[in-house]
């Protein structure tokens, strides 16, 4: 999923004056409409999350024989947070983790409270460093 674009209303305005040839010139622009790119809620700046692959979490939890995440006990949770790591890293899981998080900030609280302890789970065991980008499971070649 690329980036989203909305239509924008410009209105007409006069440009600034400039010269051209020796004479002053004050150019008028007509109102048009243009492409601008979705930056998401007025003042939050862009978007932060970027596109995700579907299932990547559930996947995880089906190994541990649960249909979806919020299926998983309160008591196994810190064990799915290290199936995640073993699968996906401490970086990628954090992410992964993490846009649930974002994802849910304004709807489903109870939800965005498990990620949460999922993603302090995450960072307290593997540390920050870990979490902050370097990768903890070799690369398989």
């Amino acid at each position: 999923m690329g980036k989203r674009y909305l239509r924008v209303t410009r209105g007409p305005y006069y440009r600034g004056p400039y010269r051209r040839n020796g004479f002053i010139r004050r150019h008028r622009v007509a109102g048009h409409v243009a492409r601008v790119p979705d930056v998401g809620r007025l003042g939050r700046g862009p978007k932060v999350i970027p596109p995700l692959k579907r299932g990547k979490l559930t996947k995880v939890a089906g190994e541990m024989g649960y249909h979806r995440v919020a299926d998983v006990p309160e008591s196994r949770l810190e064990e799915f947070v290290d199936r995640l790591v073993k699968t996906y890293g401490a970086r990628a899981a954090f992410g992964r983790i993490h846009a649930m998080v974002i994802l849910r900030k304004r709807a489903q609280p109870e939800a965005r409270e498990r990620f949460e302890r999922m993603r302090e789970i995450l960072t307290s065991k593997y540390g920050w460093r870990k979490v902050n980008g370097f990768r903890t499971v070799e690369k398989r070649s």
